[in-house]
């Protein structure tokens, strides 16, 4: 049976509010039957040096606004998977300042530590977003990265000259003897062997593209890159007690290949260190990065499609169930 509407008992605005509080809740916490992610920014300090803190269901990030370069990354669990360290604290090298992502520009932009790159947010600070975006530019250098709930992914869109992308960290806080890479070919190795070559992809996930994840030997947790799939050599050695791996350098080591733009960088955790699972956890980050769906309507929005449900269901020319109808392509919503 219909309800009854009539106007001695109807009440527009409790309506409206009614509808709006289902929507907001369906939208904001019930999407695809989960809790639906959030991504805040504030400006913070780390290790003394000014940072934008970015804080996401899957990490926190530490990113330097002069450098263009990340000091920490943390996941949930609290434990830096970076631990840069400024220079000249003790201990130095790579023990502290040679560390960081991306690392791209030696000497020049993208490093934590370095100056003279302007980083600047045009979103709320301290509000849960949907996503948060930063950019950074440095004379011809210039990216923007892009913070959403599972990952956060670089676009480089001028450089000054070649580049690459480094992870020069520790995996689970500290290297260790049972931790492990796994590239999208399928390739395990362990992180005391140095290795050079194209990473191809052969694994079926994020096409397209190719990845390594950095796995902690004790904790079902990585550390995931993705990069534009290319035929440049890539390499990883240890120089402990920090990883040193970059797409794009040379097997000499000292060679900074790429010099494509645009170009991509994805960064983020998996919650596994399997291969198997793993494909299908960064197939999934891949697709939240390039392919976010459909985003988050604005209250004006909402307040309009709750208007007119209500004009149109007091007219007779919708039926009873139009606006669950709105409700339910928000919970199917990918």
């Amino acid at each position: 049976m219909s309800p009854d509407l009539t106007p001695p008992r109807y009440n527009e605005e409790a309506m409206r509010a009614r509808i709006l509080g289902l929507v907001f809740f369906v939208v904001f916490f019930a999407l695809s039957g989960r809790v639906v992610a959030k991504v805040t920014i504030t400006d913070a300090t780390d290790e003394g040096i000014a940072c934008f803190k970015i804080v996401t269901d899957t990490a926190t990030y530490f990113y330097d606004k002069a450098g263009a370069g990340f000091t920490s990354m943390i996941d949930k669990a609290g434990t830096d998977w970076i631990n840069f360290r400024p220079q000249g604290a003790a201990p130095d090298g790579q023990s502290g300042w040679f560390r960081g992502i991306p690392n791209m520009g030696l000497n020049q932009f993208g490093h934590p530590g370095y100056t003279g790159a302007t980083s600047t947010t045009s979103d709320a600070k301290g509000v849960a977003l949907s996503k948060v975006t930063v950019k950074s530019t440095k004379g011809k250098w210039s990216v923007t990265w892009e913070f959403l709930p599972t990952c956060a992914m670089m676009t480089v869109h001028s450089v000054a000259e070649n580049y690459w992308f480094l992870y020069e960290g520790t995996p689970g806080g500290a290297v260790g003897s049972d931790d492990y890479s796994y590239r999208s070919n399928g390739s395990k190795a362990q992180l005391d062997k140095k290795w050079a070559g194209d990473i191809t992809n052969t694994s079926g996930a994020a096409s397209g593209t190719e990845w390594i994840y950095f796995a902690d030997g004790k904790v079902d947790r990585s550390l995931l890159m993705i990069h534009d799939d290319d035929s440049i050599v890539d390499q990883y050695y240890l120089m402990s007690p920090m990883t040193v791996f970059g797409f794009g350098r040379a097997a000499s080591g000292t060679g900074r290949q790429m010099s494509a733009t645009p170009a991509t960088l994805i960064i983020g955790f998996i919650e596994t260190r399997d291969y198997a699972t793993a494909k299908g956890q960064i197939d999934a980050v891949y697709k939240d990065a390039t392919n976010p769906g459909t985003p988050t309507p604005s209250l004006p929005d909402l307040r309009d499609d709750c208007d007119k449900g209500i004009r149109d269901h007091r007219s007779g020319s919708a039926a009873d169930g139009d606006v669950r109808a709105k409700v339910k392509t928000y919970r199917n919503a990918k």
